[in-house]
């Protein structure tokens, strides 16, 4: 089971680092995707991966459901911004 929480918080540390990533090529080269742009979807994915983590850890559920939430609310608003569009 350690293994899979080592796991996850390698895929949050390479989403963390492609953010960072995708932000400095944009500012560098004033090409590729805008970081305002995937922000949203990706406090989501992180969130819903923090949730994944904690349920590994066995954490306490309301911490689970809190990062479900937040995961919901940047799903929502992420939807929202691309929706005027």
């Amino acid at each position: 089971m350690n293994w899979l929480i080592t796991l996850v918080d390698a895929v949050i540390i390479l989403s963390l680092l492609e953010l960072v990533g995708f932000g400095w090529a944009y500012k560098r080269w004033g090409r590729g995707v805008p970081p305002q742009e995937i922000r949203l979807n990706l406090c989501s994915g992180l969130a819903l991966m923090g949730a994944l983590r904690a349920t590994l850890s066995a954490t306490h559920p309301m911490i689970i459901m809190a990062l479900l939430l937040v995961a919901g609310i940047f799903h929502a608003l992420d939807i929202r911004v691309r929706w005027r569009r």
